[in-house]
């Protein structure tokens, strides 16, 4: 969304910051006649604002994922690529140091011991952890089915020469086993150690998904996270794989915990760096990804929300229908840069869905990005009544926040990532697409939040909460009360309006803003 290179293709990036700048270093090769055989790099001073340094290292043999980190005598860094002379596996480590973050000498490699590895397997980007002095690396790796691990273990005092070990026991419980991940880090936070690490197709996730495991030690025994399996990822897209790439540990100003990861925006040739969020885990010991304040510094100016400027652009029915005696009206009531709306529906149960489409009508600029926040209450519709702890609304509730996309024949289409309002038991987040067509809206469920997942499921009804939408070009991704939702993008074109959704529900909204981008 932030950031790609004005050529070529990236994938992978990694963050670090290091002498008084950040740094992102990726995968890259500059066309399709090229291989991936190139590092490339980009530097930015705040973190926000990047531009290209280029490519910084070349090697022939193939320059898969990396990572970069500090050490006692400047910054290590290694790659996944092949072995001499042939390109089947990625089965090689190779490292480099480097005193000014452009010129990288070669230190060594490795490849795994067959006594815990399948030496026809992985052994591929290596994410490093210091701790009491010891370098701890963990590689993409292919344990022996017999150890029932899923990634590596190398030690090093020096980080730069390296021992291969034992790689960690995994204690799987109910979780389904799999014998590869692609490591995302391992870091020290409180007294515990938090691993990442990302497939394709696991865990009930038939996209790119990241899954958190913990421990004691960083040796291991590793535990999976159930209740915050998927750190992020999507679960389901006819045709897509990857919509957010893998995400990974980075270390910010004065060590701040970050997580940096890209989206695939529509190719190998739209891979985009994603606004980095802030490694959080919550009372209960799980990991979670937070809004980085520093992100603050995208804001420009300021586009002032009117009264004029919200439109109703659908509702099941318009607020000046005739309705039948026991029915609310639908009510639309925008007030300068505040709003108060529900849905039409019977003041007895409902078992029929009610939609309501809002659209600021702004000219925005999606090339240079905007940032829409503001805070908002959500009700289901009829209310939940709390004396009797039941409902008449027996269609679930949610609040939403659409982006437009083209249509040929007038018709609304779009996209909007949803929040069910209610109780957390089995509340849900989804990522829908919408179209109204005869003046009867549709929508299909193409992506959900439910258990297991470390993202924002849903809000509470009754309850104030804040959200933040970053919007670019065809990416978008929400906040709610500063915690991630989800990144998605067009499946159409955008047409730069953006809006809120509401199902079965009413809503008062404040302080809406929106800013454009500095990029």
């Amino acid at each position: 969304m932030i950031y790609q290179p004005e050529q070529g293709c990236i994938w992978d990036p990694t963050v670090l910051y290091v002498k008084d700048a950040y740094y992102m270093v990726c995968m890259y090769k500059p066309s399709t006649s090229h291989k991936d055989n190139y590092m490339w790099m980009a530097k930015s001073e705040d973190g926000v604002h990047w531009y290209s340094v280029g490519s910084v290292l070349e090697d022939e043999r193939g320059v898969c994922k990396m990572y970069m980190y500090e050490t006692d005598d400047g910054v290590g860094l290694n790659f996944g690529s092949f072995s001499e002379g042939q390109r089947v596996n990625n089965d090689t480590l190779r490292y480099y140091k480097s005193y000014d973050m452009i010129n990288w000498e070669y230190v060594g490699e490795n490849q795994p011991d067959e006594r815990w590895y399948k030496t026809t397997g992985r052994w591929d980007h290596m994410y490093v952890l210091k701790d009491d002095n010891v370098y701890y690396g963990y590689p993409v790796a292919t344990p022996l089915p017999e150890i029932k691990s899923a990634w590596g273990l190398c030690k090093s005092n020096d980080g730069h020469h390296w021992e291969c070990t034992e790689p960690p026991m995994i204690e799987w419980g109910d979780i389904p086993i799999i014998d590869c991940l692609e490591g995302g880090g391992v870091e020290k936070i409180g007294d515990k150690y938090y691993y990442i690490g990302g497939f394709v197709g696991y865990a009930g996730n038939y996209g790119y998904g990241l899954y958190t495991f913990t421990s004691d030690k960083p040796e291991g025994p590793f535990t999976p996270d159930k209740e915050a399996f998927r750190l992020c990822g999507f679960n389901r897209l006819p045709g897509r794989v990857f919509v957010q790439n893998l995400a990974a540990f980075a270390r910010g100003r004065d060590g701040e915990l970050l997580i940096s990861n890209a989206v695939d925006a529509g190719g190998p040739y739209e891979i985009r760096l994603l606004p980095m969020r802030k490694a959080i885990v919550d009372n209960g010991g799980h990991l979670r990804m937070g809004y980085w304040q520093e992100n603050e510094k995208l804001k420009g100016t300021e586009i002032n929300i009117t009264t004029d400027m919200q439109k109703l652009i659908y509702a099941s029915h318009m607020p000046d229908e005739q309705m039948p005696d026991n029915w609310i009206c639908t009510e639309f009531i925008p007030d300068g840069n505040s709003l108060k709306a529900n849905v039409d529906g019977p003041n007895g149960p409902v078992v029929h869905d009610r939609f309501l489409l809002m659209k600021i009508d702004a000219d925005l600029d999606l090339n240079k990005g905007i940032i829409y926040e503001g805070s908002f209450n959500a009700w289901s519709l009829p209310v939940y009544d709390e004396e009797r702890h039941m409902t008449h609304n027996w269609r679930p509730a949610e609040i939403g926040f659409f982006v437009d996309e083209e249509t040929v024949d007038g018709n609304i289409k779009g996209m909007a990532i949803t929040l069910e309002i209610g109780h957390p038991y089995k509340r849900y987040s989804h990522v829908k697409n919408i179209s109204v067509e005869n003046n009867i809206l549709q929508y299909d469920i193409i992506d959900s939040i439910t258990e297991g997942c470390a993202e924002i499921k849903g809000v509470d009804a009754c309850k104030e909460h804040s959200f933040k939408l970053l919007y670019r070009k065809n990416v978008f991704e929400l906040y709610v009360d500063d915690m991630f939702v989800q990144t998605f993008v067009h499946l159409g074109n955008p047409t730069g309006h953006i809006g809120l959704y509401l199902q079965n529900a009413k809503v008062t909204i404040k302080e809406m803003k929106i800013y454009e981008m500095t990029l």
